[in-house]
């Protein structure tokens, strides 16, 4: 008996849970755990690829195995299905953060830059939905600390911790900017880049959109005229990496790509609020002639 768990896409699998589902076919079952599949319409213009968590050790004792449902992007699914092989080979003393950076490096080669890269872009495909309106894990958690951390610098913070915050930011930009070229290079599976191709363009253009908002942060922070059109031109690339769609075909729902949605383009739709700065384009100096 294959059993999908709690729901279809279930948030959390307990060992009660799993008992409810021995008692119920009489035997115990096989887990057909739907991770990290997107061929349903809430995971269009998604790469599921958060670690896979929320499954308590200890099922083992009342499953009788447990299967992985993948995505068609078969490189792409290796961070999930990775982490299923090892819970289902030692549930009790499974790491999902430990298994997720293992898999990151196994796609790399081994090579630190392009496994950092790997770990950027999985960022902002964590989000992971359910048939429900709450996903079962958060979108992007790595960025949005950074930028959550930004906003209340800005918000609350004396000069010097406004200026720590922007140079943050700037490097978590350019990280996120950098990883597509460094993931393309040929050191990672060439299939992860065939697969994710849509996606590693629009983080590029998303990354670059970010750099163009650290740049109207730091030149409002110093008074420059110049911060309007930074965030002009941040929106004007933000727009474009919006509106890339995904491989025709290539799941079941096409549509626009997402990258790190509902973090990353709302600080860059936000920037411009955050910190005040001359929106006449003009200067001090232009304003006194």
């Amino acid at each position: 008996v294959q059993w999908t768990g709690t729901d279809v896409v279930p948030p959390a699998i307990s060992i009660p849970d799993a008992k409810a589902a021995t008692k119920a076919f009489g035997r115990k079952t096989l887990l057909w755990d739907n991770y990290p599949v997107n061929d349903y319409a809430q995971t269009t213009g998604r790469l599921l690829m958060a670690p896979y968590t929320r499954r308590e050790a200890g099922l083992s004792g009342e499953l009788t195995g447990i299967l992985s449902n993948p995505m068609n992007q078969e490189a792409p699914s290796r961070p999930a299905v990775t982490g299923v092989a090892a819970f289902g080979w030692n549930d009790k003393a499974y790491d999902a953060q430990r298994t997720w950076h293992f898999s990151a490096r196994e796609l790399a080669g081994g090579d630190e830059r392009a496994t950092a890269a790997l770990l950027t872009f999985f960022d902002t495909q964590h989000m992971a939905p359910t048939f429900g309106s709450q996903p079962w894990q958060e979108q992007a958690p790595r960025l949005k600390a950074v930028l959550d951390g930004v906003r209340e610098a800005l918000g609350g913070g004396d000069g010097a911790a406004r200026r720590r915050a922007i140079v943050d930011l700037t490097d978590r930009a350019n990280e996120i900017a950098n990883a597509p070229d460094i993931i393309r290079s040929g050191t990672v599976e060439p299939g992860f880049a065939a697969q994710s191709r849509p996606w590693l363009d629009a983080m590029q253009r998303w990354g670059r959109a970010l750099q163009l908002t650290a740049a109207g942060l730091d030149a409002a922070d110093r008074g420059s005229s110049a911060a309007g059109r930074y965030f002009a031109d941040a929106m004007r690339l933000a727009a474009e990496a919006a509106a890339i769609q995904s491989i025709p075909g290539a799941t079941r729902f096409d549509g626009p790509i997402k990258i790190a949605d509902g973090v990353l383009d709302r600080f860059v739709a936000d920037a411009p609020t955050l910190i005040a700065f001359d929106r006449t384009g003009g200067d001090a100096s232009a304003a006194a002639r």
